[in-house]
C-alpha cells in the first residue's frame, strides 16, 4: 500500500524536508568560514580550536538534542560548555539534562553556515586565537560563522517533520517482509529511491538509507495488517516507539517512545493499493437497509396486521410492500427498521475486525420519496456517516435503485 500518515496529537502530517545546517545532528564537522580550519580539541586543553593544532580525533562534535531548539555539544565525548573565558569540553555528564550554559543555538547564517549562540548570556560564539568564545551581541563576520556537515554523507538526506499542511504530507510506500502474520514492514520515501530509518545518533527519522530497513507496526487491536485506524511503529533494533514531538521540543519525528499510546499513535490514511495479503478495500456490505429486499428482510414484509401476505401477492421489493402497507403502518416499520437494522455498535464491530470499507445501497427514494415511498431514511445516512469518520470506515454509496425499473420486473 501507499500511505500518508497523520499524528493526531498534534494535527500534523508526515512531511519531507531537507536538513538545514542548523537542523544537522550526530557527528558532524565544524569549521570555520575565517579560516578554513576544523575545529576540535587543542592538545592539552578542553577547548575548542579552530586550527591546525586540533588534535585529530577530536575534531568530531557531536551535536544532540535539548529542549526548547537548543543543542548540546560534545567534543572527545565531553559535553562543552560556554564558560566566560571560552567554550570548555570537559563535562563527563549532565545528570539533569542539557540545560543552561550548557545549551547552544545553532542559527542559520546563509546558504553553507551557521552562527553558534551560546547559553550563557545567549550571545554569538567566534572563533579567535584563544579559542572559540561567545561574546559577541551579534552576528558580524566570518569569524562568527562555521561550515557544519555530517561526518558520515549517508545521514544528510530528507528528514521527517510535522506539517499542518495537508498538500506537504509525504507519501510511504509499505512493503510487508515477514508475511500475513508478521507485524515487519519498510517504509520507501516515495520519489526519492530511500528508505525511512534511524538516525543513530539524533534518533530522528528520515530518508536516510539507500536499503530497505524494516519497523514493526502495531495495531491497537492486535491485528497485524494496515487499516485507517490508529497504530505504532517500533524501531526493532531499540525497541523503542516512533514518536511525534510537540512544537516546543522541535516538532521532529524520533524513535523515543516506551509505549504504544500518546505521541506514538499514528493515524494511516491508504492513497493507493499493491499489497498482495491484502487489497486496499477491505469491506462488507451492507444491504436491505435503505433499498429493502424480501429474501434479506423477511420479517418485514407482512401485512398491516403483521400477518404473512396470502396466495401471490406477497410483494418482493420495498414498492411493492409500501403499496400494500397503510400509510400509518408503513411509516411506523420503516423508521423501527432504519433505526435498528445498522447501528454504532455495528460500525465499531465491523473496524475492529480488519475492515475499512463499507457498501450501502440505495434508492433514489432516499432524497424524492414519492408516494407510495416513506420520506426520513436520508437523516439515517447522514448519522451513519457520522459513525464511520469515527471509526475510520470508508463508505462506497452504492446507487442501486433508479427512478423506472433496471430489470423489467
Amino acid at each position: 500500500d501507499e500511505v500518508k500518515l497523520f499524528s493526531s496529537s498534534h494535527k500534523q502530517w508526515f512531511a519531507l524536508t531537507e536538513q538545514t545546517s542548523s537542523s544537522l545532528r550526530g557527528e558532524v564537522s565544524l569549521v570555520s568560514e575565517e579560516s578554513s580550519s576544523r575545529c576540535g580539541l587543542d592538545a592539552g586543553s578542553p577547548r575548542i580550536m579552530c586550527n591546525v593544532g586540533a588534535i585529530f580525533s577530536n575534531v568530531q562534535v557531536e551535536v544532540r538534542d535539548a529542549w526548547g531548539g537548543r543543542v548540546g555539544l560534545l567534543v572527545g565525548g565531553k559535553f562543552c560548555s560556554d564558560q566566560p573565558e571560552g567554550i570548555r569540553c570537559d563535562i563527563d555528564s549532565l545528570p539533569n539534562g542539557i540545560a543552561g550554559w550548557e545549551a547552544f543555538k545553532l542559527v542559520e547564517a546563509n546558504q553553507s553556515a551557521i552562527n553558534l549562540v551560546g547559553g550563557r548570556l545567549n550571545k554569538v560564539c567566534s572563533s579567535s586565537m584563544v579559542g572559540i568564545v561567545c561574546d559577541h551581541d551579534e552576528a558580524q563576520g566570518p569569524e562568527d560563522r562555521f561550515v557544519i556537515s555530517p561526518m558520515n554523507k549517508t545521514l544528510n538526506g530528507l528528514v521527517v517533520e510535522q506539517s499542518s499542511d495537508a498538500s506537504r504530507a509525504a507519501v510511504f510506500k509499505v512493503r510487508r517482509t515477514g508475511g500475513q502474520n508478521s507485524t515487519r514492514s519498510t517504509l520507501e520515501c516515495v520519489g526519492q529511491g530511500a528508505y525511512i530509518s534511524v538516525h543513530p545518533h539524533s534518533k530522528r527519522m528520515g530518508c536516510f538509507s539507500t536499503s530497505p530497513v524494516e519497523l514493526d507496526y502495531i495495531r491497537l487491536d492486535g491485528q497485524t495488517w494496515w487499516d485507517a485506524a490508529k497504530g505504532a511503529f517500533r524501531d526493532p533494533t531499540s525497541g523503542r516507539f516512533l514518536c511525534a514531538e510537540a512544537p516546543q521540543f522541535g516538532g521532529h519525528v524520533v524513535a523515543t517512545g516506551t509505549e504504544a499510546s500518546g505521541w506514538q499513535l499514528f493515524t494511516i490514511h491508504l492513497v493507493a493499493g499493491f499489497e498482495a495479503i491484502y487489497p486496499v478495500l477491505r469491506g462488507v456490505n451492507l444491504g436491505g437497509w435503505f433499498l429493502l429486499e424480501q429474501i434479506l428482510a423477511q420479517h418485514l414484509f407482512k401485512d398491516n396486521e403483521g400477518n404473512r401476505f396470502a396466495g401471490n401477492c406477497t410483494p418482493v421489493d420495498e414498492y411493492g410492500l409500501m403499496k400494500q402497507l397503510s400509510a400509518r403502518v408503513r411509516k411506523d416499520r420503516m423508521e423501527v427498521h432504519w433505526e435498528s437494522w445498522i447501528t454504532e455498535q455495528d460500525v465499531a464491530w465491523i473496524a475492529s475486525h480488519g475492515l475499512n470499507t463499507v457498501r450501502v445501497p440505495f434508492g433514489y427514494w432516499i432524497t424524492q420519496p414519492e408516494p407510495p415511498f416513506v420520506e426520513g431514511a436520508f437523516k439515517h445516512l447522514v448519522r451513519f456517516f457520522k459513525w464511520c469518520e469515527r471509526h475510520h470506515l470508508s463508505v462506497i454509496l452504492d446507487f442501486h435503485g433508479l427512478k423506472g425499473s433496471q430489470n423489467g420486473d
